[in-house]
């Protein structure tokens, strides 16, 4: 085999396997978000937090009290 094809065929199989863990990491930082949404934060900022943070993202996410269900006060 030629060691030209070997070589672009490693490169090509490089930004295949960053592609792919981009794609993971992504999907995967949905989880702490779609876990703050729930509990009434806001689903973008920890998807945010989660990208560059994920343990840091999840924890909180679990921990933060739940805001959808609370009674809201009233401003008169």
């Amino acid at each position: 085999m030629d060691p030209a094809t070997t070589r672009t065929k490693g490169g090509y199989m490089l930004i295949l396997g960053i592609i792919l863990w981009a794609i993971v990491w992504v999907a995967i930082a949905f989880w702490p978000a779609r876990i703050a949404a729930r509990k009434g934060y806001s689903f973008v900022g920890f998807f945010l937090l989660s990208i560059l943070f994920f343990p840091l993202a999840l924890v909180l996410a679990f921990m933060v009290s739940d805001r959808a269900h609370m009674p809201r006060r009233h401003s008169y």
